[in-house]
């Protein structure tokens, strides 16, 4: 219970600082002059916009091909372990429940050779 008091304790301050910081912001934007360097300048002059239409378009093509070249290789996996398995006739099949729970001797888990005998005689013939 301390941990939790602790960490709410914590939490609560950095929320009441992230609102202090974001009323005072617009403060400090409406007091900031318009006098602004050549550094300034030259970073608003780039067309940003454009630049980032232009990266965008560019990643999406690239994952569009790596998707479709992932999607090929997908294809020639499986068409080799195809081959795999009827060059040697073994495909893997899962076993049952009931094969699960059988013991060796073809005991279910669990039971006693009585029960299983009397389940046995109950049986329609």
């Amino acid at each position: 219970m301390r941990d939790f008091i602790l960490q709410f304790a914590f939490l609560t301050g950095i929320a009441a600082i992230i609102y202090v910081i974001s009323r005072a912001v617009p403060r400090v934007n409406e007091t900031e002059g318009e006098s602004k360097n050549a550094v300034d300048r030259w970073l608003a002059s780039l067309p940003l916009e454009k630049a980032d239409v232009i990266i965008s378009a560019s990643v999406e093509k690239i994952l569009r091909r790596l998707k479709v070249t992932i999607m090929r290789f997908d294809n020639a996996l499986n068409k080799h372990i195809g081959r795999i398995k009827e060059k040697t006739g073994s495909g893997f099949s899962r076993p049952t429940f009931k094969e699960m729970t059988e013991s060796p001797d073809g005991e279910t888990e669990g039971e006693t050779k009585s029960v299983q005998s009397e389940r046995d005689d109950e049986a329609p013939r």
